[in-house]
């Protein structure tokens, strides 16, 4: 039984330390440090010519494909140009329907198909003064006159 419960603590340590090393901290949510935001140009993101992505690829490629896979009804989430998890397991998912090589990454083909959309990625816009004219659509004051709403099993707390 202590060489079970050494053994554990060892294998435990080594994944700490190998998680750190890689920039990974499992079991705890670290807010703290944040990655800086991908800074998208409508030009770049709008390209077709883009490489392969792998997983933890980062920039305006990435965002393209979050943008294209959204549009073909493959939401990976938060578009923010970070190819993570969630991005990985949607283009899987995209492939598989697709009839594409599984392989996880944003590759020729998969490139191939998600370019079938050739609208562009981002467009620049300058909201005009007819723009802020309207038509609004006035909210019901009974919607924020009703105030907090109780969820069994969570307290109301006062902010």
């Amino acid at each position: 039984m202590y060489r079970f419960g050494v053994g554990l603590l060892f294998l435990h340590a080594l994944a700490s330390t190998l998680g750190a090393q890689h920039g990974r901290v499992h079991g705890r949510a670290d807010r703290s440090v944040q990655p800086q935001p991908i800074v998208p140009d409508a030009g770049e993101v709008s390209s077709p010519a883009q490489p392969q992505l792998d997983p933890e690829a980062r920039g305006p490629g990435v965002l393209r494909a979050q943008i294209l896979l959204d549009r073909a009804h493959f939401s990976c989430g938060q578009m923010d140009g970070v190819f993570g998890s969630n991005l990985q397991k949607t283009v899987t998912a995209f492939q598989q329907d697709r009839h594409l090589p599984l392989t996880g990454a944003i590759d020729v083909a998969t490139w191939a198909a998600l370019n079938a959309d050739r609208a562009p990625a981002l467009t620049n816009y300058s909201i005009t003064p007819e723009d802020e004219k309207g038509p609004f659509v006035q909210v019901p004051s009974s919607m924020g006159a009703a105030g907090p709403v109780a969820i069994p099993g969570l307290p109301l707390t006062a902010r």
